[in-house]
């Protein structure tokens, strides 16, 4: 209820901007619908498997372009 995960995204997406990157992917599990809402409300989509994870039922991808 205090944010915290939400200024950790906003705080890692500043990083990123900083260093030029134009997009940011994750990997989470299949059982954190509270990581979901934070990364969805930080306005990250869902994506199909990132780099050379294997697509699995356990795992949740997002990404998100960086403007």
């Amino acid at each position: 209820g205090l944010r915290i995960g939400a200024s950790i995204v906003t705080r890692i997406e500043t990083l990123a901007r900083s260093e030029g990157l134009a997009r940011l992917v994750l990997e989470t599990g299949d059982r954190h619908p509270a990581a979901w809402k934070v990364y969805e409300r930080a306005g990250f989509t869902r994506c199909g498997p990132v780099l050379d994870y294997p697509d699995s039922q356990w795992s949740v991808f997002y990404e998100k372009a960086l403007s």
